[in-house]
């Protein structure tokens, strides 16, 4: 069973080290997230005992859409953590994903006393993401973590897994760092912002919406175990230094496929030479999209001459809630803020309260 969010705020209250909450169903057909997320609670005396330093919580975001099987009810709830959005009243007219980010807030987020330090949010893709981890540039602790997840990959080094397995499941989700430079703390939008340092998200697939598969699971356990295993090592002073840079990509933006506001079907799907080329290049004058007439529309450089497209037919994309089309960006070597020194990453409330600055700026890029 998993812990209601009264029960997490005791948990929290009483725990030491750093605090690491791990959120499944935040989208609620999403069901490999939910599934790590009730094994955690099976795993407790196994975690305390490989990460001591890191006490992890188990958090089902949005119950009410898991029950249901459906993405959400009303509205996205991964995109109402804003401060704007958290500080808007609560009413008559209020969704539900509206109410229960508020509910989400107030026991891991927010100024409450029980902050989280780190949030870890679980996600599942339709579409040849691989493993994919998702930061903002506003937090220096997701990306020195990304950077030592990418690093330890494919080491065969993880749980029950024999080396040969490892290895396979690593070359089936490769893993990959996209970092989204669109938002500061305050601005964004996204659950893992309301924690102390912001956090990642974790996008495994391709996999079908509202089903479970050992080896998605099996990814996104062992992206889990990583990020636990990197913060445990970097609070006890023991985490490797910080590279100078990490091979990642941007996030430029959305390219929507053609629609009309009250369409069923788009009024063209992805060509069929770009579906499943997620992180391959796009270049000017590349087949993009394939109309009902047999017209095919071609990339014209919008985002630049040449491109990365990223989640390329993601089902949940089809919602204009969640926002239309497919997403580009661009390959980068992101330098990291004191890579290549001994950039010891601590989070844990005493060792933040002699850093300066506000729990919500904390993580800046500078």
């Amino acid at each position: 069973m998993i812990p209601c969010l009264s029960l997490v705020l005791c948990i929290l209250a009483s725990c030491t080290g750093v605090r690491v909450v791990v959120s499944g169903a935040t989208h609620g057909n999403e069901l490999a997230g939910a599934w790590v997320v009730q094994r955690l609670e099976h795993r407790r005396n196994e975690l305390t005992s490989r990460y001591p330093s890191v006490w992890v919580e188990p958090l089902l975001a949005n119950p009410l859409a898991h029950e249901k099987n459906v993405r959400f009810i009303d509205e996205d709830l991964n995109r109402q953590f804003s401060h704007a959005s958290l500080a808007r009243q609560i009413d008559g007219d209020s969704t539900y994903e509206e109410r229960r980010a508020k509910e989400i807030d107030a026991a891991v987020g927010g100024a409450s006393a029980t902050r989280a330090d780190v949030l870890i949010d679980l996600h599942t893709t339709t579409t040849n993401m691989g493993c994919t981890l998702i930061v903002g540039t506003y937090s220096h602790a997701a990306l020195a973590a990304a950077a030592y997840i990418a690093q330890q990959w494919k080491q065969p080094t993880f749980g029950d897994y024999r080396d040969t397995e490892q290895l396979q499941l690593a070359a089936a989700f490769p893993l990959r760092v996209l970092i989204d430079p669109e938002y500061s703390q305050e601005e964004c939008p996204y659950m893992c912002s309301i924690a102390r340092s912001g956090g990642l998200e974790v996008e495994v697939g391709p996999t079908p919406q509202g089903l479970l598969r050992a080896d998605v699971v099996a990814a996104t356990e062992r992206a889990v175990d990583l990020i636990c295993e990197y913060f445990d090592k970097a609070e006890r002073g023991e985490a490797p230094p910080t590279p100078a840079t990490l091979a990642a990509y941007v996030y430029e933006g959305k390219l929507a496929w053609p629609h009309t506001a009250d369409e069923t079907l788009p009024l063209a799907i992805i060509h069929p030479q770009l579906q499943g080329r997620d992180f391959e290049p796009l270049s000017v004058g590349d087949p993009l999209w394939l109309s009902v007439d047999g017209t095919v529309t071609l990339y014209e450089g919008e985002y630049g001459e040449k491109v990365v497209p990223i989640f390329v037919n993601e089902a949940a994309y089809y919602n204009a809630k969640s926002g239309r089309g497919i997403g580009l960006c661009r390959a980068v070597e992101w330098p990291l803020r004191g890579g290549g020194s001994e950039d010891t990453v601590y989070l844990t409330p005493s060792r933040l309260a002699g850093s300066g600055g506000s729990p919500r700026s904390l993580g800046a890029k500078t």
